[in-house]
């Protein structure tokens, strides 16, 4: 599906979770040092670090960010918070200057409250995913900016979206994959 949606790029993944989400990729790095860049046709490069060291990811997202065009993909944004509020300074430059740079991220996370706000308000698009049936506690003000709540999606994978400003009603996509045009 990344190959379909960003033809042209080259793709980084930091697992850092090792969930074994992204083990079946090609290009999975397991080490402590950040990996060299991809050499030749490869399009893809997992790096599952075995210990978060700061210096590294540091090196590898500046790697990533001199190699457009790119998409960078973390799996926990919360790895990326190396003291409390102090994030990683080339994952702030990505997110501020990635769309002039021909790099789009892809980041996730758990645990939003640990992540400076900084992080993530240059996002252009926010998706919440709240699963098991815990969608009478969702989208208050700040998921979606309308007042209330929104009924369950009628479909098992369905998502509503709204531009991050509030701007226009929000819309119901059946499936994640309506959303993304896939």
């Amino acid at each position: 599906m990344y190959s379909r949606l960003f033809p042209d790029a080259r793709h980084y993944i930091l697992d850092s979770k090792h969930d074994g989400d992204f083990d079946s990729f090609p290009g999975v790095v397991s080490s402590d040092r950040a990996p060299a860049r991809p050499g030749g046709n490869s399009r893809y490069q997992v790096w599952q670090p075995i210990k978060i060291l700061p210096d590294e990811v540091e090196k590898w997202l500046w790697q990533v960010r001199h190699d457009a065009p790119a998409v960078l993909e973390i799996d926990e944004l919360v790895h990326l918070v190396f003291k409390r509020g102090e994030y990683s300074d080339e994952y702030n430059i990505i997110q501020k200057t990635g769309r002039s740079l021909g790099i789009g991220s892809i980041t996730l996370t758990q645990e939003l409250s640990k992540i400076p706000s900084n992080a993530y308000k240059q996002a252009v698009h926010r998706l919440g995913f709240y699963l098991e049936g815990r969608y009478d506690k969702l989208i208050r003000n700040d998921m979606l900016k309308v007042e209330g709540k929104i009924e369950q999606p009628p479909d098992e994978h369905g998502v509503y979206y709204q531009h991050i400003n509030g701007r226009g009603d929000p819309r119901y996509y059946s499936t994640i994959q309506k959303f993304l045009g896939v």
